[in-house]
């Protein structure tokens, strides 16, 4: 078990060592955006760092899996080697798009994603506008090349005893215990935005919390969606738990401050939440209105006495 406490610790100083070089790039990022984020706070910048941390669970889920499995043969240097290699490489192209976000957030005033390079003409586009970047923006590709350099150099490695015999029953029950419940952890920090086993940044899941009106307790319903409303949008950089898939974050986020949303999209009908606006009209067809008034709405203040 020597050798597999020696994985582990090796998984976690690695864990570690990207999550310094992703608030490293973060801390960059910032420097050259500063104008747009001079009021930054440290519960901010902690908040991006909870962010990363699901980011990198989510992209380094095989690296955790090919260190923690359960057996000898990840013990040998050309297996070690090669895990190496792909934690180098996985991590490098994430950090990469951090680095594009040094100029493309000033353009866009967003992050950088996959619609990047999917957007309608981008795919004939993309191979054209690299050497324009490139050249224009040469300062930034340099200081990346330096980034990956230091980021290759100091990856945590570790020595293992490859004649170490460690294969009986009770050490492989171990392994197993430790590689399942590793697994699971990171696919709960993977996944971002929980709440309990709610899971604010999947979609699918966006109905549940309103789900509490059809059991006659609409002030549980009431209190997850201000939780909700109130913690995991923010006006930040990290303000949305997960990406943004066709808008549907932000529409359960208008919706929701609202105080109504379509439980079911394709039934017409709209559930009571806790409204956490003021006021708001909603212009309708034909000329018509819907106003949104709150009294005495505040913090704490989120039940709905009548309507």
């Amino acid at each position: 078990m020597q050798n597999y406490y020696k994985s582990c610790k090796l998984l976690l100083s690695r864990l570690l060592y990207v999550t310094i070089f992703y608030s490293i790039s973060r801390l960059l990022f910032l420097f050259f955006q500063w104008n747009s984020f001079n009021n930054i706070t440290a519960s901010n910048f902690i908040g991006g760092i909870r962010f990363d941390l699901s980011a990198i669970f989510y992209t380094n889920l095989i690296i955790i899996i090919a260190l923690i499995l359960p057996g000898n043969f990840k013990y040998k240097s050309g297996y070690q080697l090669g895990v190496k290699l792909l934690f180098f490489i996985i991590n490098s192209i994430f950090l990469a798009t951090n680095f594009i976000d040094f100029v493309y957030y000033e353009f866009t005033g967003k992050r950088s994603n996959y619609d990047l390079i999917t957007a309608s003409g981008m795919e004939q586009e993309i191979g054209g506008l690299l050497p324009s970047f490139l050249k224009q923006y040469w300062y930034v590709f340099i200081l990346f090349i330096a980034f990956i350099y230091a980021f290759w150099g100091f990856i945590p490695s570790n020595e293992f005893d490859v004649k170490a015999k460690t294969v009986n029953i009770k050490n492989s029950v171990a392994q197993a215990f430790i590689f399942l419940a590793c697994i699971a952890l990171s696919v709960v920090i993977g996944r971002g935005g929980f709440v309990g086993q709610y899971a604010q940044g999947n979609e699918p899941d966006q109905h549940a919390a309103y789900l509490f009106n059809y059991i006659g307790q609409p002030w549980k319903s009431q209190a997850i969606i201000r939780w909700i409303s109130t913690r995991l949008y923010t006006n930040s950089t990290v303000g949305l738990t997960r990406n943004d898939d066709c808008g549907q974050l932000s529409a359960w986020y208008i919706f929701s401050v609202l105080g109504f949303y379509p439980v079911n999209p394709c039934g017409g009908n709209y559930v009571i939440g806790s409204p956490w606006v003021k006021n708001a009209t909603i212009n309708l067809p034909n000329g018509k209105q819907f106003k949104i008034k709150t009294e005495n709405q505040a913090m704490d203040n989120k039940f709905i006495e009548k309507f």
